[in-house]
């Protein structure tokens, strides 16, 4: 008996974790789509298609008897009175519920993403055993408020940066560097050649609607810049 309630709950877990937030009138999901590099907003009112809410049953209305007058001869005939035409019941027709674009909400938070690039020092070619310091501009946050269906749905994103300068070694850090004298991201190279730096930003965070904080699922938007970097050599002297 107590391993069937065990798997009651266990099941009962799962399966509200997987529905949508829903306030009084309206369920929305935010998930991450890495195909596309966008955040996808879904947005239904309960009781459209797909909803929740029991519609009622008019009671049918109770039929008219009319019972009919006896007319006795001696008596002057009845004078039935012609009815007035009833009036016309009016419904009020109801107002169209305004659809929600899930496309045009995503590309509006996808557009609003920041993009940033890389910075180094030094500028220009760079020598050999010689520490290379880089940083970017890119925010270590990123926040939004999307009205769907007159519900404000927070997202709130932070990023997480992958460094690879091109000879193979990598840096993963929340952190965006500094210039000097903050020397937060510095790699020195070996060998002379011609490297492409690339940084990796990975976008992960939440998104909040009625008090309801839940993660985004479906996984991470993902940005990516490059910059090409020369690597010389160290120009030798000799002197006796």
């Amino acid at each position: 008996m107590k391993r069937l309630l065990t798997i009651i709950l266990l099941t009962n877990l799962f399966t509200t974790t997987a529905y949508a937030t829903c306030t009084a009138e309206i369920c929305i999901d935010v998930v991450a789509d890495p195909t596309s590099n966008q955040i996808v907003i879904t947005a239904s009112k309960k009781g459209s298609a797909g909803g929740s809410s029991a519609g009622t049953s008019a009671s049918p209305r109770p039929k008219r008897t009319i019972v009919k007058k006896v007319w006795i001869p001696w008596l002057p005939k009845p004078i039935v009175a012609k009815k007035s035409p009833a009036p016309k019941r009016t419904y009020a027709r109801k107002p169209k519920t305004k659809t929600v674009n899930s496309a045009d909400l995503s590309d509006r938070i996808t557009k609003l993403l920041p993009t940033g690039a890389i910075y180094r020092q030094p500028f220009g070619p760079v020598l050999l055993q010689v520490p290379v310091n880089f940083w970017t501009n890119t925010p270590t946050s990123f926040r939004t408020i999307v009205m769907v269906l007159d519900v404000p749905v927070t997202v709130e994103l932070h990023p997480l940066f992958t460094w690879s300068y091109g000879d193979g070694d990598l840096f993963i850090t929340p952190l965006t560097g500094a210039p000097y004298p903050l020397t937060l991201i510095t790699h020195t190279y070996h060998r002379a050649n011609n490297y492409q730096v690339r940084l990796l930003i990975s976008w992960s965070g939440t998104w909040t609607v009625g008090g309801v904080i839940a993660p985004i699922s479906g996984g991470l938007i993902k940005q990516s810049v490059t910059e090409e970097i020369e690597v010389i050599p160290a120009p030798t002297r000799f002197t006796d």
